[in-house]
């Protein structure tokens, strides 16, 4: 199962459905505390799509926290800012992979959760 978080309830819905249309399973998440929830409470997650950018929150301290608890759950970072993610060498260590907003589902990240989620097989 995958889990999408993004402050934007838009995004998070439009990616679940997308997801499903390809039968992914996957929940959502609009803020970082909820996510931590939803880890916590299911042993399901394989996969954490998510924003890096929440107001009042740190995308990267969600992703600390999960490879420190759920190290086992592949994280995959989606930014509109890409010059921050060049400027934090430790973003290679805390992200399987990073991807700039606008991102392409069909081709690229698509094909990036298949990768992931096979890789746990």
């Amino acid at each position: 199962m995958i889990l999408i978080v993004d402050d934007e309830y838009f995004v998070t819905e439009l990616m679940k459905r997308k997801l499903s249309d390809l039968k992914v399973k996957s929940i959502t998440a609009n803020s970082l505390e909820s996510a931590k929830e939803l880890v916590s409470k299911s042993s399901d997650i394989e996969l954490v799509i998510m924003d890096l950018h929440f107001p009042q929150e740190n995308g990267r301290e969600f992703a600390v926290w999960l490879q420190k608890h759920h190290p086992n759950i592949k994280r995959i970072a989606v930014t509109a800012h890409s010059y921050e993610v060049h400027r934090e060498k430790s973003e290679e260590e805390l992200f399987d992979h990073i991807f700039q907003k606008p991102v392409d589902f069909e081709n690229d990240l698509i094909l990036c959760i298949k990768r992931y989620l096979r890789s746990g097989e």
